[in-house]
């Protein structure tokens, strides 16, 4: 059963770990295009639109809890 608990753990981590890199990489994408990270509302931000962008091709990333907003990246425009 502690195995079991482990693994889980582990796997759980590297599923934030990789959510969390492609949350970096898209700020770091808006920074380097010059593009303001919020919009008017948080549901029109780029940030989250992108995140939903890449959400539509990352299952992890579309139903992390590390995702902002996560329930708004699981639905596709």
């Amino acid at each position: 059963m502690v195995d079991l608990t482990c693994e889980n753990a582990k796997k759980v981590k590297g599923e934030n770990r990789h959510c969390l890199a492609k949350i970096i990489e898209s700020l770091q994408f808006l920074a380097q295009q010059g593009n303001a990270i919020r919009g008017n509302d948080n549901i029109e931000s780029n940030f989250i639109q992108l995140l939903r962008l890449r959400a539509k091709d990352d299952k992890h990333l579309a139903s992390s809890s590390l995702c902002p907003f996560s329930f708004l990246c699981l639905y596709s425009l």
